[in-house]
């Protein structure tokens, strides 16, 4: 009974009830909710309340701070899920059309609708704009420190920085930086490539590729469910799959957690790019009233 009454707890409750585990949260349309529970025995609880002002972009990837937008405004702006404070992105833009960030949630980039693209890293409580430029990318990547960017433009896969812009591949299917460094990491054919590093996939496929906050590991998702992890040497650590079509990663609000983004019947699948079994579901909901 106390695990059902559980799930109708507004935000503040998680927040204040420190006995209640978070595995990570989920974007479900324009609501987020939190995924309750430990790895292998969680469920989904009931949206959290937000702000009747607010629009989220992305969820970060090692805190349960999002990216988001104010609706009235337009401004950027930061948001605490569990404590509910707001931290301002100084000098942006309004009305950002999406958002990524990095691997270590130190950094992030914003992309508007007439292509232009600001970034910013955090330093200390503050976050500063540390560059913004004109592009015609469809996916971007930004560096821990902000001070790299890659895009994925007609001309390929190119690395933008203080050094100036440079073709890395001629194209990629996935591609992020690795934690806490300017290297990029991304699949291009058959091949993941970490800097000069490089590992044979065995096949030309589609991927996915985000870059953990934990451990400093990588993982790699196919389109079939396949799932790997690697080390930072792209040394391979782990395999799995949930024999489940993959159409996207995307951060969890926990250190190493990440969403498969997968059509299942409402089942979610999550990784732990740390764990020595990478791969986990949690069970679809079975109240419709909580949806």
């Amino acid at each position: 009974m106390k695990t059902t009454l559980l799930t109708l707890f507004s935000l503040a409750a998680w927040g204040q009830n420190a006995s209640v585990p978070i595995a990570g949260y989920l974007m479900d349309g324009a609501a987020v909710r939190p995924i309750v529970g430990v790895p292998g025995a969680s469920h989904q609880g009931a949206p959290l309340t937000l702000p009747d002002d607010l629009r989220i972009l992305r969820l970060g990837p090692a805190s349960a701070v999002a990216l988001g937008v104010s609706a009235g405004s337009g401004a950027a702006l930061l948001y605490d899920l569990e404590s509910g404070s707001r931290t301002m992105l100084d000098r942006a833009r309004p009305n950002s059309t999406a958002g990524v960030f990095s691997p270590l949630g130190t950094a992030l980039a914003l992309s508007f609708d007439d292509g232009w693209t600001q970034v910013f890293a955090r330093s200390g409580d503050q976050w500063n704009l540390t560059t913004e430029f004109s592009t015609s990318a469809t996916a971007i990547a930004v560096s821990d420190d902000g001070g790299s960017a890659l895009l994925a433009e007609p001309g390929g896969l190119t690395l933008r920085n203080a050094s100036g812009v440079a073709v890395v591949a001629p194209a990629a299917k996935a591609f992020t930086f690795l934690a806490g460094s300017n290297t990029p990491a991304y699949v291009t054919g058959s091949r993941l490539q970490a800097g000069e590093v490089s590992f044979d996939l065995g096949e030309d496929s589609v991927s996915y590729l985000l870059a953990s906050p934990r451990a400093s590991t990588l993982l790699l998702a196919r389109a079939d469910g396949r799932v790997a992890t690697f080390d930072d040497h792209l040394q391979q650590l782990f395999t799995a799959s949930c024999d489940c079509p993959v159409n996207g990663l995307d951060s969890a609000g926990r250190p190493g957690t990440v969403r498969l983004l997968a059509d299942t019947g409402g089942i979610l699948w999550l990784a732990d790019a740390a764990a020595g079994n990478p791969l986990y579901f949690v069970p679809a909901l079975r109240d419709a009233s909580a949806q």
